[in-house]
């Protein structure tokens, strides 16, 4: 190597050092942290389809680092009149989130702090905080349940409650249940 190339060669090498460096750092600290999943705007968010809020949820309980707990604040919106909406979206944040499934952990029950907050001055939304960071904004429907799981189950005009899954989660919770009918028992005898 010429004179020059050893003086080129040393500063490079450097900075390609020094950058593989930062990039480890930088996944270090990525890997170490909790990804950062919050809408832009939560305030003017559009409300989410039931599919995207399942696939939010799946993704924090597979992030979520077993030591650390997890802050879920339901608010509803400034037109929103159901006052035990937020319960019920609680309710079903809850459950997702606890629930076992083959291939996903689960978030331990203790791990989960759950509260109400204040009315927002646009659509009502669920917010998830870990170590004091907003990570998630879910936005819910108006008066509606926060849809977040069996999305497709009556897409060809089935019952949405059909599933014993299903009857874990609002609104399907509300479903009185079924009695046998008196005159069928009797016909049966």
């Amino acid at each position: 190597m010429t004179q020059t190339r050893k003086q080129l060669f040393g500063p490079i090498l450097f900075v390609l050092m020094a950058v593989l460096c930062l990039v480890n750092t930088a996944n270090a600290q990525f890997d170490k942290d909790f990804r950062n999943l919050t809408t832009i705007d939560p305030d003017n968010a559009l409300p989410g389809r039931c599919w995207f809020n399942a696939m939010m949820l799946h993704d924090i309980r597979q992030a979520l680092p077993n030591e650390k707990k997890i802050i879920v604040i339901a608010r509803l919106g400034a037109k929103e009149r159901n006052a035990s909406m937020n319960k019920r979206r609680l309710h079903n944040v809850r459950t997702i989130l606890t629930m076992k499934y083959e291939d996903a952990k689960t978030v331990p029950m203790d791990s989960i702090i759950v509260a109400e907050g204040e009315r927002t001055k646009g659509r009502g939304r669920v917010e998830f905080y870990v170590d004091g960071n907003l990570i998630l904004a879910l936005t819910p429907y108006g008066d509606h349940d926060l849809a977040v799981t069996g999305c497709y189950d009556s897409v060809d005009g089935g019952d949405w409650c059909a599933t014993t899954e299903q009857k874990q989660f609002y609104p399907c919770k509300d479903q009185p249940k079924k009695k046998p009918d008196r005159k069928l028992r009797k016909k049966a005898n």
